[in-house]
């Protein structure tokens, strides 16, 4: 067993108060998502958090970093979801899904590999 599914195992059952989410459903509902969050950590949600959440993941930003600029968070969260499919070789998908054996298949289908 990898290391991470077996951290993530030992956790689930240690902390069932964990929060998961997957990355596809926070880019494609991020406002109501992070609401969420912020609910669920009692975190208090003001307008400015709405803003900055909206700002670094809207629509006009671009959905890969510029090589050139390290530090930038700001994407298009919709566009970023699936860039993976594009970076990656077939080979090294299978692999990531091999390591991730016992936690994907909790968020994952198999048609969305």
């Amino acid at each position: 067993m990898e290391y991470h599914t077996l951290l993530y195992s030992r956790n689930e059952k240690k902390n069932p108060n964990w929060y998961f989410i997957k990355h596809e459903i926070l880019s494609e509902k991020t406002i109501e998502e992070f609401k969420k969050i912020f609910n669920y950590l009692k975190i208090r949600w003001y307008k400015k958090s709405e803003k900055y959440i909206i700002h670094t993941t809207s629509s006009e930003n671009p959905s890969e970093r510029d090589d050139g600029i390290t530090h930038l968070i700001s994407r298009n969260s919709k566009e970023n979801i699936y860039n993976w499919k594009y970076r990656l070789l077939k080979d090294e998908v299978k692999i990531i899904k091999k390591k991730m054996a016992g936690i994907s298949e909790k968020f994952y289908e198999e048609n969305e590999w």
